[in-house]
């Protein structure tokens, strides 16, 4: 999925308490990106990226941390690790794409305003990061997926390819029931 090579900058910095907080800044520029629209973009070009692990900052139970990052000027990720809730590595997410990333109370939130969406492309990659990096003859134990399931997605897209299908000029909202 990737492939090249960028420059990028970085800074660990040592908390009270023996927290660790990372960010990472690059414009991408020489490293090619193989994924759908409107995240692939080739080797060429550059693509502003940002990306910080650190404590979470709202109310809510210690010891959270938090995964932000962005991507260009429009696409914003928040995906939150609370190591007392084990279904998933993220226990909660958010992923606003020309729309604010806004975390739910639990699962993932997708928001989106785009002119085109691959469903189909985007399932094989996120499929692809649930696989374990080394494959193995027997399964893995306590393996789980990194991202909760979807708890609601607000889209709206002026053509949507999924399964085969093409629907045009589609916005859609959907929640999953309590």
């Amino acid at each position: 999925r990737f492939s090249g090579r960028t420059r990028y900058s970085g800074q660990l910095s040592y908390l009270r308490g023996g927290a660790v907080d990372i960010s990472v800044k690059s414009d991408l520029d020489g490293l090619a990106i193989d994924m759908p629209a409107p995240v692939g973009k080739p080797a060429a070009s550059a693509l502003p990226l940002s990306l910080q692990w650190s404590a979470a900052t709202d109310a809510g139970a210690r010891d959270r941390r938090w995964l932000s990052g962005s991507l260009g000027e429009n696409i914003n990720v928040l995906l939150e690790r609370d190591p007392a809730l084990r279904a998933s590595y993220f226990s909660r997410g958010a992923v606003g794409v020309n729309r604010a990333a806004v975390l739910p109370p639990t699962g993932l939130s997708l928001a989106a305003t785009v002119p085109a969406l691959d469903l189909d492309g985007w399932n094989t990659v996120i499929d692809a990061f649930d696989e374990p990096a080394v494959k193995s003859a027997r399964p893995v134990a306590n393996s789980r997926p990194a991202l909760p399931p979807a708890a609601q997605v607000n889209l709206a897209t002026e053509k949507l390819r999924a399964g085969g299908y093409v629907l045009d000029n589609l916005k859609l909202y959907a929640q999953r029931p309590a």
